[in-house]
């Protein structure tokens, strides 16, 4: 009975299949609404990211076809036209003195909108991916490890993630940033501080998973027949423990977004000309009553962006809690 009451742990440990998470969610009409927005989002920041680096990924032989130079709609986001060209303040295209030759208008150098959004889009999404990411292998890492051997190993690791965790996440990452880069603020410093912000915030929901994990029948047959213990924490503890991890996972990568935003907009993000939402609502600032459509776009990006993260992260969340799921 008891290896039987183990084995429906493990099983219910490991969650829904990713079968049964897409037939919940496509169940959900607010869920799928946000997977879509999500999905968007993300296959336009590729896009951005592809094209924006296609001479490097083919060593240069396609440089002279890149959309951004191919279609007038997607000028290159880092060039100011000459001055022949120069149309600055130009209104979005549905206003009275729009075209849609730039159909979201252009800003104070006369550099198309539309193009500065989507680029801007591999910045904010791209940083908020990869931030996230780094922070969630090393929360795994810490949380696993101490979770597993606890004792003063556990205490330790637990210590210093909570001292970590008991700073505000900003000041961290801009003193982080500030120190590290000599006083000349970079997006990829930014990343670092961002990753060092949110492990402990993985490491505490890991921790929790791999105690009761750890506990089970299997762990122990494991340990009995001379498995490692890398290999227990990798094969048998950490498949069992990392649906909560998931789950949060998608929730905080619209966490990082804002603070990557935020970041930008205070100065310590990505720098000029680089579109970045965040660095484009700064410059924005000071036109918003003469040109409100400079902060609206990168506004509603943002708004969108993150509204579509939490819905999908909340679908993902019914669809692993037993109690929910059919």
């Amino acid at each position: 009975m008891a290896t039987t009451q183990n084995v429906d742990q493990e099983v219910s440990s490991r969650g829904a299949s990713w079968r049964q998470i897409v037939r919940h969610i496509r169940k959900d009409s607010t869920a799928f609404f946000g997977m879509v927005i999500t999905a968007v989002a993300c296959s336009i920041a590729i896009f951005a990211t592809v094209d924006a680096n296609l001479a490097t990924l083919t060593f240069g032989q396609f440089e002279n076809y890149a959309l951004a130079n191919v279609l007038p709609v997607l000028q290159n986001p880092v060039r100011t036209p000459p001055p022949t060209e120069l149309d600055p303040f130009l209104p979005p295209a549905f206003a009275e003195e729009g075209t849609w030759a730039h159909p979201l208008g252009t800003d104070s150098l006369g550099r198309d909108y539309f193009s500065r959004i989507v680029y801007g889009s591999r910045i904010s999404i791209g940083v908020g991916i990869i931030a996230t990411t780094l922070g969630l292998v090393a929360g795994i890492a810490f949380g696993a490890v101490g979770g597993y051997y606890g004792g003063y190993i556990d205490d330790a690791l637990m210590r210093f993630m909570e001292t970590v965790r008991s700073i505000p996440g900003l000041v961290i990452i801009i003193v982080f940033t500030m120190f590290v880069s000599g006083g000349n603020p970079d997006i990829r410093y930014a990343i670092v501080g961002m990753a060092i912000v949110t492990a402990p915030t993985f490491a505490r929901i890991i921790r929790s998973r791999v105690l009761s994990v750890r506990e089970l029948d299997y762990v122990d047959a494991a340990r009995a027949a001379g498995v490692r213990d890398r290999n227990i924490i990798y094969r048998h503890i950490l498949p069992n423990s990392f649906a909560p991890v998931l789950v949060y996972s998608t929730l905080h990568v619209s966490y990082t977004i804002l603070a990557v935003a935020t970041l930008s907009y205070l100065g310590y993000g990505a720098q000029a000309p680089t579109p970045d939402w965040g660095a484009m609502l700064n410059v924005a600032q000071s036109q918003i009553h003469s040109h409100p459509w400079l902060s609206l776009w990168p506004g509603l990006s943002i708004f969108f962006t993150i509204t579509g993260l939490n819905l999908f992260g909340d679908g993902i969340q019914d669809a692993l809690n037993p109690k929910i799921r059919k």
